[in-house]
């Protein structure tokens, strides 16, 4: 068999539509589309099913870098509790940084360590423009 991608698509059903019934009942709104491939060579049709798997915010997001001493294990945990990871590279906890507004880390916020986070640039994470007091955390500031 050829792999999925290599298949001749004839057919793409909206969940809701005729040819989706059972698969919608199965998979509820995690289902986006069913396809129809067919491998030509062997006259096989499959039946694809396209599927949400995760639902996350892409909109442009402030990490903070929050500097926390390896002895305040409580402080570690509360922070990564509230999403907080540790940056091995910079030696730093990276915080979002209305959260980190929220748990009073105000003090502990390194300046040099403050970033616009997005989804599709990750690898450009320091962006020099500060973030705003208590600005919206979903803002872009570039946008005005």
């Amino acid at each position: 068999m050829k792999g999925y991608t290599e298949l001749r698509i004839l057919k793409t059903i909206l969940p809701g539509k005729p040819g989706t019934k059972k698969l919608q009942h199965r998979f509820g709104e995690r289902l986006v589309a069913v396809r129809y491939r067919y491998d030509e060579s062997t006259g096989t049709r499959y039946t694809t099913i396209e599927l949400t798997i995760d639902k996350a915010d892409w909109r442009y997001r402030w990490v903070a870098g929050v500097e926390i001493a390896y002895n305040e294990l409580q402080l570690r945990k509360l922070v990564k509790e509230a999403g907080g990871r540790w940056n091995r590279e910079k030696r730093i906890w990276e915080l979002g940084y209305l959260k980190a507004l929220e748990l009073g880390l105000e003090e502990r916020i390194q300046r040099k360590c403050l970033y616009l986070s997005t989804p599709t640039a990750q690898k450009n994470r320091h962006i020099p423009t500060p973030p705003p007091d208590k600005s919206p955390e979903h803002t872009n500031p570039r946008a005005t």
